[in-house]
């Protein structure tokens, strides 16, 4: 890091540049400075892992069926990696992910299910994402699938809940 407009570096693989220099670069979202993710899981056949330091409420799903392979393509395919936020009234850490017929969050401060939005297509541009309840989960115990439930111990341990998720209710 140079300055706010260069950043210098090494380039350790020949991409067919010749000496003409990147116009576009990004720093990826895990690393040793901005972190690694906390959370694991899987989701319709996609590997998901949530919360970095730097950004505590964001969740990445792979490639269907190809967990090592976190690509987009422009325009976004249907089995693209999908890579997005959970937004709110304020920034929720997340703790859980829960697989249930949604993929469920359980954050510092609430649940989020993150669902298909189009009956059974779970992809980048069909997703929808939703706040359901503001009671928080701990961080330290993790929740239990019971049936079509998930149980879990509430932020600051004085109590047990159980969230499902059913489209038709």
């Amino acid at each position: 890091y140079v300055s706010a407009t260069v950043v210098k570096g090494t380039l350790l693989k020949d991409f067919d540049q010749g000496a003409a220099a990147f116009k576009t670069w990004a720093e990826g979202s895990w690393s040793s400075v901005r972190g690694w993710p906390a959370c694991v899981g899987f989701y319709q056949n996609r590997l998901c892992f949530g919360r970095t330091v730097q950004e505590p409420n964001a969740f990445w799903d792979s490639k269907t069926g190809d967990y090592a392979n976190f690509d987009v393509s422009f325009p976004a395919l249907d089995d693209d990696a999908i890579n997005s936020r959970l937004l709110g009234r304020m920034v929720n850490a997340i703790h859980h992910m829960v697989p249930l017929q949604s993929q469920v969050f359980l954050t510092s401060d609430s649940e989020w299910v993150v669902k298909p939005s189009i009956q059974g297509q779970f992809t980048p541009s069909g997703i929808k994402i939703e706040q359901l309840t503001y009671y928080g989960a701990s961080q330290s115990v993790e929740p239990v699938i019971i049936g079509d439930s998930a149980v879990y111990v509430v932020r600051g341990g004085g109590s047990v809940r159980s969230i499902s998720y059913d489209d038709v209710a």
